[in-house]
């Protein structure tokens, strides 16, 4: 291939023989919407990341939603978040009413700026009613002091984990920290299920709003109408809620792509120390470098005779290593 015709893309899914039986079996099996099988992912994904309750969504964005309106986000309140983000963080607070208080970066991470958040909560004293921090490029933010300032303030801590899949602080996985955390699972993320995302909470009150208000706000889940001895053409609308169920086909490949999490994290890792022994001399160079216990990220900037002559290219590459 020459450089006219070669196409790196940003990010492949990882998808084999597994995922296709899978998703075939669900075919098969004439239940195609939420039901055995995505009851079976989130069960499988709350025992992984060790937590109460896992809900399963048809995007992150809808699990963020969900999130903020079950701890009672509404209108005209105030949500600290990044604004080194994609778009989603931020829409989900104006979707609730909400107004969302950016606070910059630190510039070697990427992450939120604790410092700034305390002062953005103190600026906004009585307005804001929670943090939305985002773990970018799954490099763990400084959680334990967003939970510190959270709790101080008597606020929510809502952690967007759409890249932190699966990493942990002092033991305690990403999400687990707050109220709430929520993981996507779009096709470009550590696992992927096309579309679709999770919600992880310790709140029974707010996972049973979320999971109410996830499907158009009835109180019977499809396969439960279907699969209950009790009268099972009978349910109530309770609410005006939202289309964020996700089928038994995505749960499908969840339930693979879960089960190759690790795998995929070794292989990540071994591309990571792949391209540290590539650039540790020369040019292009490693112009600066974090370590996590979890993550490792790096600036380098590439000079190519490809490019015009001159240009420097700055490129943030960010992988993640095992605590070795």
């Amino acid at each position: 291939m020459t450089p006219a015709t070669e196409f790196i893309p940003f990010a492949r899914p990882s998808l084999g023989r597994e995922e296709e039986e899978a998703v075939l079996e669900v075919l098969r099996s004439g239940w195609l919407t939420t039901g055995r099988v995505t009851h079976e992912f989130e069960t499988a994904f709350a025992r992984t990341v060790k937590c109460d309750t896992a809900l399963a969504v048809n995007s992150g964005t809808a699990g963020l939603h969900l999130a903020l309106e079950a701890f009672g986000i509404g209108d005209n309140d105030k949500v600290v978040t990044t604004p080194y983000t994609f778009a989603a963080t931020a829409e989900v607070i104006r979707y609730v009413g909400a107004h969302p208080v950016f606070v910059d970066v630190d510039p070697a991470t990427l992450n939120i700026d604790p410092d700034g958040v305390a002062r953005a909560v103190k600026t906004h004293a009585g307005k804001v009613r929670a943090l939305l921090p985002v773990h970018i490029g799954g490099l763990p933010c400084a959680i334990r002091e967003l939970t510190d300032i959270a709790r101080h303030a008597g606020i929510s801590l809502i952690e967007d984990c759409a890249h932190a899949f699966p990493v942990s602080v002092e033991d305690r996985t990403l999400g687990l920290w707050g109220q709430a955390g929520v993981y996507s699972f779009y096709a470009n993320k550590t696992i992927t299920t096309g579309e679709g995302g999770m919600i992880v909470t310790h709140s029974p009150e707010a996972a049973a709003r979320m999971r109410l208000m996830r499907t158009h706000g009835i109180d019977r889940e499809a396969w439960d109408r279907y699969t209950s001895p009790r009268n099972s053409w009978y349910y109530e609308i309770v609410e005006a809620g939202y289309k964020y169920n996700l089928t038994d086909i995505a749960a499908a490949i969840g339930l693979v792509q879960l089960k190759k999490a690790e795998v995929f994290k070794r292989a990540r890792a071994a591309v990571a120390h792949h391209y540290l022994n590539a650039f540790a001399t020369g040019s292009p160079a490693c112009t600066r470098c974090i370590h996590t216990a979890n993550r490792i990220v790096w600036t380098m900037k590439l000079e190519s005779a490809a490019t015009i002559s001159g240009m420097i290219c700055e490129v943030r590459w960010q992988y993640e290593i095992r605590n070795q």
